[in-house]
């Protein structure tokens, strides 16, 4: 049997600010009894919330009912107290972690927020992803005194992956049964590692910190810095003014669905930048850094997800993507000492390299196939990056964007054609190249980059990374824009072909893995 360790304890031996909110944030679900009556059961006090081993928390003792108002205070109540038994987790919270408490709780001549708000402002500032709490109560454990952890039986290990396995799936719902197999298999494998070494040692899990990269060479290389678009103007003309005004919505978060698709622990190398292909029911990727390979992941195996080699011929081979048709594959390669774009056949043979002289990456086929859209670096000035596309039929370059400072992003297509999606500094750019116009949205938190945008195959969206922030979602048509995803090293998007779900890269359990994320879309912005 597995020891008791209360939410009281857990702050005695002291828990950060992200761990507070995302043991909060697992209590928080836990609450509503009557829903039809908006009925609450009261918290008890710290000593009679226990986490568990497999990182699920329960309540042990049943309390009165309450209305909303007094729950959403319980929980505010509960968060401070946590915070305060730990020393410096107060002084060190976020000011808006800080103003949200003071309102939940009273303390503040303002409105106790609904639940649903409170809910969504704690998810500004932490999860409750049940594998790190899992974690958490192996540290808290060993730190118990005069006791050191000894290895699980089999039997033990078994039971707790099996709970956390079904816990992490159980409001998962892929869209047919291959996809839920191969889901559940390649998460079976990140959960039993981090488990396996949870029961080892007390494990204190760090949230991953992002550091700008050349794309997706593993390599850290901090970008020039930002410079104002008023000091370094672009010389083409301003923007045509949008039919919808811009607005820009306060950051905030929302519930979404967010499993493991292909982790480092399951390959044994870092992944990186993954594409959808055949209808969403394969995915592209390359795996490793230096001599990194081209992959090809099935999601439609029925026993575990079949991984296949496309390209691995010791060059350095990033940014596969299958040619609409399925006929070609872009990728961008060092093969010949620079990167460069290439296409080849889709197994990786008769490549021809497309991009002219000069460094080039992250390629992206137009929606007819016909031209590649990538990012260039000036000539010169390797660290300054613009957006060209290859006519492949005509065997031309052309420039989209002439920015004198600063790295694109992107270079992301719209359906028809006619329009391309980049990021440059803190301005997400939609570039317009038949009328030769660009819409400039800046990025919803002022000063910080914008990265990796990736328009949605229906056009109506665009995701994209905010640096140091998470994932934010724009809808197109209206300019308001919301945060998604709280993981900070979320980047690189790939969107279904029905527009429903994102693969992206992360940093998770000290790899680069590919995670998904699911959403319903009108819960985010209306």
């Amino acid at each position: 049997m597995h020891e008791a360790l209360t939410f009281a304890e857990i702050a005695r031996s002291g828990v950060d600010v992200r761990r507070a909110v995302a043991l909060v944030l697992a209590v928080a679900g836990q609450g509503r009894r009557s829903p039809e009556a908006n009925r609450w059961r009261a918290l008890p006090a710290a000593e009679n919330i226990v986490l568990a081993a497999n990182g699920g928390v329960s309540i042990a003792t049943d309390g009165e009912e309450i209305d909303e108002r007094e729950y959403v205070k319980s929980l505010g109540t509960l968060l401070r107290s946590m915070m305060e038994d730990t020393e410096g987790a107060a002084t060190h919270a976020p000011g808006g972690l800080l103003l949200l408490i003071a309102r939940a709780t009273g303390s503040m001549d303002l409105p106790v927020p609904s639940f649903t708000a409170f809910r969504e402002g704690l998810l500004r500032f932490g999860s409750a992803d049940q594998i790190e709490l899992a974690l958490l109560y192996r540290r808290c454990i060993a730190q118990r005194p005069d006791r050191r952890l000894s290895a699980p039986r089999p039997d033990d290990l078994r039971r707790e992956l099996r709970r956390l396995e079904l816990a992490l799936f159980q409001k998962a719902s892929p869209r047919s049964d291959g996809q839920r197999r191969a889901r559940t298999a390649a998460a079976a494998v990140l959960a039993a590692a981090a488990l396996a070494a949870s029961f080892v040692i007390g494990i204190n899990v760090i949230a991953p910190r992002f550091q700008p990269r050349n794309p997706s060479d593993g390599r850290d290389a901090r970008p020039p810095q930002p410079a104002s678009p008023a000091t370094v103007p672009d010389p083409r003309p301003a923007p045509a003014p949008s039919a919808a005004p811009l607005k820009r919505e306060p950051a905030s978060a929302t519930a979404v669905s967010v499993t493991p698709v292909l982790t480092a622990a399951t390959m044994g190398s870092d992944l990186f930048s993954p594409s959808f292909v055949e209808q969403g029911h394969a995915i592209l990727f390359h795996s490793g850094r230096a001599g990194s390979s081209l992959m090809r992941l099935s999601l439609d195996n029925a026993a575990t997800p079949s991984v296949a080699t496309i390209l691995q011929d010791g060059a350095a081979n990033f940014h596969a993507v299958r040619s609409p048709d399925g006929q070609r594959l872009a990728y961008d390669s060092d093969r010949d000492g620079v990167r460069g774009v290439y296409v080849s056949r889709p197994g990786g043979r008769d490549a021809t390299k497309v991009s002219g002289n000069g460094y080039a990456a992250v390629p992206r086929w137009s929606p007819d196939g016909g031209r590649l859209a990538f990012i260039k670096a000036e000539s010169g000035r390797p660290h300054v990056w613009n957006v060209w596309i290859a006519d492949l039929a005509g065997h031309s370059l052309t420039r989209v964007s002439h920015h004198a400072v600063g790295q694109a992003w992107g270079a992301s297509w719209f359906p028809g054609g006619t329009r391309l999606a980049y990021s440059v500094e803190d301005r997400l750019v939609i570039a317009d190249l038949s009328r030769g116009t660009r819409r400039v949205i800046p990025s919803p938190i002022r000063g910080r980059l914008v990265r990796t945008p990736a328009v949605s195959p229906d056009g109506k969206w665009i995701v994209f990374q905010v640096h140091h922030d998470g994932a934010w979602l724009l809808q197109t048509a209206t300019g308001k824009m919301q945060r998604v995803l709280s993981d900070a090293t979320a980047e690189e998007f790939a969107w279904s072909p029905d527009s429903r779900r994102v693969v992206y890269h992360t940093h998770h359990g000290g790899g680069w893995s590919l995670w998904q994320l699911a959403f319903d879309r009108k819960t985010f912005i209306s």
